[in-house]
């Protein structure tokens, strides 16, 4: 396993506190997660968002698919930080395995590595402020109203 992608998930200490743990074995990564990359307070669902970011830390750690470290390098250089990343990442996840499950079919290694393009997708807080803006100080419905596009 490469060094840089365990000090990237569990920190410059990572060696240290990563020592009575496996990561080839998926129990012990389990435990690694849920352990040292908690996710952030009030998430709902949490037992499924904690498989779903082990998931993630699966795929950084085994190098599989290669487009997720990718994904990862991509967006540390754009100034997200790991557990936005973590985020991002799991959001496509969660749609693979929608999509996967909805359509009967396998992993698509092909949609996958097109959706991890699309990141980094707009956060909540990102959304809600574009909402404002464009309601409350924009008045962009009024002004549709206004020029009759409803």
């Amino acid at each position: 396993m490469e060094l840089e992608r365990l000090e990237y998930l569990f920190g410059a200490a990572a060696d240290g506190i990563l020592d009575r743990f496996d990561l080839d074995e998926e129990t012990d990564r389990i435990e690694a997660v849920d352990l040292h990359l908690p996710l952030p307070p009030g998430q709902p669902m949490h037992d499924a968002r904690m498989a779903i970011r082990t998931v993630a830390v699966t795929q950084i750690i085994q190098d599989d698919p290669p487009e997720t470290w990718q994904t990862v390098l991509r967006l540390r250089d754009a100034g997200l930080d790991r557990d936005d990343i973590l985020s991002q990442l799991a959001m496509v996840i969660e749609e693979e395995v929608q999509a996967s499950l909805e359509s009967r079919t396998t992993f698509q290694p092909e949609r996958f590595a097109t959706n991890l393009a699309t990141l980094p997708l707009p956060t909540p807080e990102a959304i809600a402020q574009a909402l404002f803006r464009s309601w409350f100080v924009d008045f962009d419905p009024v002004r549709a109203k206004a020029e009759g596009r409803q």
